[in-house]
């Protein structure tokens, strides 16, 4: 198998936890550490913390929420991360979703756009060391005491976010994505954005659920109760039926689109499959073991595969 980056989330419930899964995991010699958002601790926190604990791995958010705090917070925050790490720090960014939204008491409405003037600020300020800008959806006039250049990505799903990313971020952080939908939708609608901008192409970060077993009903069953809601969502079902998958409509999970979803078999099947996903992603990998099944025997192979 040919060398690819293999990253992966560090979590818990409380702070302290997801420091110390995030230390073992560099221990174990992943490239490059994430923290999530959701429901648990806030991931730039976290990566400000991470970025004064790791000493090697790379440390990244996947994704931090925009509508959480405003882009300059953001980016302060991001300079704090990037400056302890010595650089390693990638900041992502993505609009989540309406419940997202309402989390923080925001409205979710014309996200795209939102998203578009929210990384520019940010990227400017970094890239320059201030920034003055009026949009739609942000007036912000700011500076830095010195600059801190960073890469920024955004979180992608559909085409035009992909697209999105091509022309204004540093990356594309995919996640219950299938491949094919990387290959044949994703990655031409980064290239055309980076066209747009006249710039290469960024990468795509492929985040994918793995489980290293022969058992595919298992590997169905559990991929159905613990991933849900994401049948349900429109936005979800929109991308899989672009990805070929009209049942999508019906909000419940075929055995096809989880078959697509989940990179599963054998030890050898399930490296095969890691390289192909990479090099459409023609980036790296951010993996998750799908949880309760073979989850040591999976766990082993990535671990194997991150050190390699």
């Amino acid at each position: 198998m040919a060398p690819i980056v293999i990253g992966t989330t560090a979590g818990g419930r409380a702070s302290g936890a997801a420091l110390a899964d995030a230390r073992a995991k560099e221990a174990a010699g992943y490239s490059a550490i994430w923290f999530t958002g959701g429901s648990g601790p806030d991931p730039v926190g976290l990566a400000v913390a991470a970025a004064a604990q790791l000493a090697r791995a790379r440390i990244g958010t996947a994704i931090a929420s925009l509508w959480s705090m405003s882009p300059v917070t953001m980016a302060l925050q991001g300079q704090v991360a990037a400056q302890l790490s010595g650089g390693r720090f990638r900041l992502g960014i993505g609009v989540a979703s309406p419940q997202g939204a309402a989390r923080y008491g925001a409205t979710y409405a014309r996200p795209l756009a939102h998203l578009r003037e929210y990384v520019t600020i940010i990227r400017t300020l970094l890239t320059q060391g201030e920034v003055d800008f009026t949009g739609h959806h942000y007036r912000v006039t700011a500076r830095l005491a010195e600059p801190t250049p960073m890469p920024v990505m955004v979180a992608a799903l559909g085409e035009g976010a992909f697209a999105l990313a091509g022309e204004v971020a540093d990356g594309a952080i995919s996640w219950v994505t299938p491949a094919a939908y990387l290959r044949d939708v994703a990655r031409p609608a980064l290239e055309r954005g980076a066209a747009r901008a006249g710039r290469p192409a960024p990468p795509i970060i492929a985040h994918v659920p793995v489980a290293v077993t022969p058992d595919r009903q298992r590997v169905r069953e559990a991929f159905r109760q613990q991933f849900s809601f994401y049948v349900r969502a429109p936005h979800y079902q929109a991308m899989f039926v672009a990805a070929g998958f009209p049942e999508a409509r019906a909000a419940s999970w075929s055995d096809a689109m989880i078959d697509a979803l989940v990179l599963s078999g054998s030890e050898g099947e399930v490296e095969h499959q890691l390289e192909e996903v990479a090099a459409i992603a023609q980036g790296e990998l951010l993996v998750s073991p799908l949880a309760g099944v073979e989850t040591e025997r999976t766990i082993s192979l990535l671990t194997r595969l991150a050190a390699a």
